[in-house]
Formats: C-alpha cells, sequence, structure tokens
C-alpha cells in the first residue's frame, strides 16, 4: 500500500511533534548523572534507539492483531446469525436455524476466548521475553516425574 502526501498530507504541527520527541529521545535517552555527556551518548548511541523503537513499534502492531482478531469474531457472529435467517421464518427451518444459530455462536465464543489467551501468551513469552534478556530453556523438563 502507498501512502499519498497529497492524499494523506502530514500536518504542519506533526512534523515539529516528530523533530521534539526526536530530540528529546536524544537528549534524555542516555541521562546518567552529566548532562553534556548524556546528550553525548545519546547521539552516540543514536542508531541504536532508532532501532530500538523500530521493535517498540513492532510490538505495537502485534497488539494491533488481538484487535484483527476481534474484528474477525464480529464477522464470525454476523455469519453465524445470517446463515440461520436465510432459511427463512418457516416452521420447519427454526429447528435447523437454531442448531446453526446456537453452534456458530458457542463456536465464536470459544475461538475469541481462545485466541486471546493465546495471543496474549505469544506476545508475553516470545517477544516481550527478548526485552527482558529472557531465553528459553534448552533441555526439556519432566515436571511430573516422581522424586525419589
Amino acid at each position: 500500500m502507498v501512502i499519498s502526501s497529497e492524499k494523506f498530507p502530514v500536518p504542519f504541527h506533526a512534523k515539529w511533534m516528530i523533530a521534539c520527541g526526536l530530540s528529546f529521545i536524544i537528549i534524555f535517552s542516555r541521562q546518567e548523572g552529566r548532562f553534556f555527556h548524556g546528550i553525548a551518548m545519546g547521539f552516540a548511541n543514536l542508531l541504536t534507539t532508532l532501532l530500538s523503537s523500530i521493535s517498540a513499534f513492532a510490538d505495537i502492531i502485534s497488539y494491533i492483531r488481538l484487535f484483527a482478531v476481534g474484528l474477525a469474531g464480529i464477522e464470525i457472529a454476523k455469519a453465524s446469525t445470517a446463515s440461520p435467517q436465510a432459511l427463512g421464518p418457516t416452521s420447519p427451518a427454526l429447528l435447523p436455524g437454531g442448531i446453526i444459530l446456537l453452534f456458530g455462536h458457542a463456536l465464536n465464543l470459544a475461538m475469541g476466548s481462545l485466541s486471546v489467551v493465546v495471543h496474549g501468551i505469544r506476545l508475553n513469552m516470545l517477544e516481550f521475553s527478548g526485552h527482558l534478556g529472557m531465553e528459553c530453556r534448552e533441555s526439556p523438563t519432566n515436571l511430573l516425574r516422581s522424586k525419589k
């Protein structure tokens, strides 16, 4: 997807806000006592700081994936509601329509609950644990082994 500056112009004040934010990052990111030494360290570590900000942006995008899962649940709910309605309001269609309605919404609730838990665990275990320096063990553990 290409974003056009004519179709989606960046406001003038937004450019100043971005410039101020970057300058604050350079000035205050490495302050450890002496102010001007901290500014020099901010410039020295500018590449590392920019790369870590890209990593933070990727983490935000991962949370947007959770919102996409919620939107998918809305569409599944719409389809589960529309399918029995397509059968019509006649008496023979009430039982199959009710089964489709109950099964579709029950499945949607189960998938929605599981997806939030699974994606949350994936975000915490795979992505955010790396920021803390945590690593997974390579040796297998036997948690259910009986102690002798």
